[in-house]
């Protein structure tokens, strides 16, 4: 029972850290694209 359980928080901390990262690079990559698109960030 427990080393279910240990197991389940380690993969969902190794997926947490994952998406964390993806949407950290993500976020930085639409940042950059609203910044060279101007005119679609004012509508």
């Amino acid at each position: 029972m427990t080393r279910t359980i240990k197991d389940a928080v380690f993969v969902l901390g190794g997926m947490h850290f994952f998406n964390m990262n993806a949407i950290a690079k993500f976020g930085r990559k639409v940042g950059q694209w609203l910044h060279e698109t101007p005119g679609y960030a004012a509508s």
